[in-house]
């Protein structure tokens, strides 16, 4: 029963279950310690971090205990464990433990394709982070074939999800009309294994805008994203991952259509949430907090740029937002407190190199238009 609510994602099922069926079975048993490794991936999918983290550590631990583990429940403990990592955006860490995961796969007892086709999934997603978007494309591509999809072994929506990830990976390699396209096919197909109103369809939606704003289209993008955001806050809760994610997207292309005001209460709760759940360096945190100085700074002056910029890295912010011109936005914003300090010669200097870069690398006229404006301004 467990399995199913997972792949319905109703997440706070799945771990009511996973523990009704853990009290049934033997103490020391590999079919327990596989039944509390789901339950951490469930723990995962409703954002419950903390718990996830520290049910994975006592799982881990007591896997240490066996002396000849299976192949499947080694995989199961590497998969678990780069889930964990993949949504902490500790993607370096997250392959590592997906390549074992898929080594391990062909010494399992029963070769699960669909399992296998989740951990390529997964591990296409990391590739993306890190900017292997070739390696993450052509990954998603095999999982698309009639192998996985024509053969009956992996159901429907593993497959319908896939095609989203697919059109993600396309999108971050930077070829928006192929991935446009492949994009509205994952909402059909969402649409059909989901329904019309699930978060998923939403989800991909929710991609499809990002699309959209990333080709400038913001006033296509602004109202689909306020649907997305409603429709999965609704249906995961406002604490969740998801519906923060999409709350700070809704504000992201507020801010890009120059409501800086309208945009901030939501860049504010949703950096204030992903610094609380991963860290003050965590991606979606450094992002948010880049725009949330931008925005402060639009608005007149910044109250939270000492706490915020020091911790700002480029790094960083490129594995949240892979193909942005970080380098040359971060001397932009740097610039711009120079200037609130009286250092004008200097920060018009910085501004002026940051806008050239931006516009030599090709970078959305919205991604320095506070540049300009402080420039004209002084």
């Amino acid at each position: 029963m467990a399995r199913i609510f997972d792949g319905l994602s109703s997440p706070e099922k799945a771990i009511a279950e996973w523990t009704k069926t853990i009290e049934l079975l033997p103490e020391g048993s590999e079919e327990r310690l596989d039944v509390r490794f789901m339950r951490v991936n469930s723990l995962i999918e409703a954002s419950k971090l903390s718990e996830a983290e520290e049910e994975l550590l006592e799982v881990e631990a007591a896997l240490l205990s066996f002396k000849q583990p299976s192949a499947d429940i080694k995989l199961q403990a590497n998969f678990t464990r780069a889930r964990l990592h993949l949504i902490k955006n500790e993607f370096e860490a997250a392959i590592t433990a997906f390549e074992v995961a898929w080594d391990l796969h062909s010494d399992t007892a029963h070769k699960d394709p669909g399992l296998l086709h989740t951990i390529k999934t997964d591990l296409s997603q990391c590739y993306t982070r890190l900017g292997r978007h070739k390696d993450a494309v052509a990954l998603m591509r095999s999982l698309m074939t009639p192998q996985y999809v024509s053969s009956g072994l992996v159901p429907d929506w593993r497959i319908a999800e896939a095609q989203h990830i697919l059109g993600s990976a396309i999108l971050y390699q930077g070829d928006h009309e192929v991935a446009e396209g492949e994009l509205q096919k994952a909402i059909d197909m969402l649409a059909t294994v989901y329904g019309d109103n699930s978060m998923e369809k939403s989800q991909a939606e929710g991609t499809l805008a990002n699309l959209y704003g990333s080709s400038n289209r913001w006033e296509e993008a602004l109202p689909l994203l306020t649907n997305v955001r409603k429709a999965i806050c609704t249906k995961s809760g406002e604490e969740n991952i998801a519906c923060l994610m999409n709350l700070a997207n809704e504000a992201l292309a507020m801010w890009n259509l120059g409501d800086a005001e309208g945009a901030l209460p939501g860049i504010q709760r949703s950096r204030t949430a992903f610094a609380n759940l991963m860290g003050n360096t965590s991606p979606a945190a450094q992002v948010l907090g880049y725009h949330q100085v931008m925005a402060e700074l639009d608005l007149g002056a910044s109250s939270s740029a000492d706490d915020i910029v020091p911790n700002l890295d480029a790094a960083a912010l490129s594995a949240a937002s892979p193909g942005t011109a970080w380098e040359p936005l971060l001397q932009g914003l740097e610039a711009r407190l120079l200037l609130r300090n009286g250092d004008k010669t200097r920060a018009k200097a910085m501004l002026k190199s940051a806008i050239e870069e931006l516009k030599k690398r090709q970078s959305p006229a919205t991604s320095y238009r506070s540049f300009e404006n402080d420039l004209k301004a002084d």
